[in-house]
This record gives C-alpha cells, structure tokens and sequence, in this order.
C-alpha cells in the first residue's frame, strides 16, 4: 500500500520528454545538437575513460599487462 502511496506522489508530470513531443530530428536541427540516450552517452565516456588509461600507462606497464 505505502508503494501505490509513494507512485501517486512522485508521478512524473509528463510520462514523455519534451524531445518525445517534438520528435528528436527536428530538435537535433534545430538546435544544432545531437542527441543521444543516456545510457549510450555512459558507454562511450567508460570507453573514453579506458582509453585514457590506457595512453596513459608507461611501456613497461604494457608490456607487463
């Protein structure tokens, strides 16, 4: 009962984003942006990450694994 109570209080006031509404393309130009889902934007900043780590170790670090 308390988890309907809870549901009612913190339901969102729009089920959709503004970029749902409008339709991503036609924000993408008129924004000049591109606009992509948050778990994606995770990955490729995780896989930039690992880069940088990776870049970042001397040659002997490398060679040792």
């Amino acid at each position: 009962m308390k988890l309907n109570t809870l549901k009612k209080l913190f339901k969102r006031k729009y089920p959709y984003s503004p970029v749902a509404y409008l339709g991503r393309k036609t924000v993408e130009r008129s924004l000049g942006a591109d606009i992509i889902k948050y778990k994606k934007l995770e990955q490729q900043e995780e896989k930039a990450q690992a880069v940088t780590q990776e870049s970042s170790k001397t040659p002997e670090e490398k060679v040792d694994g």
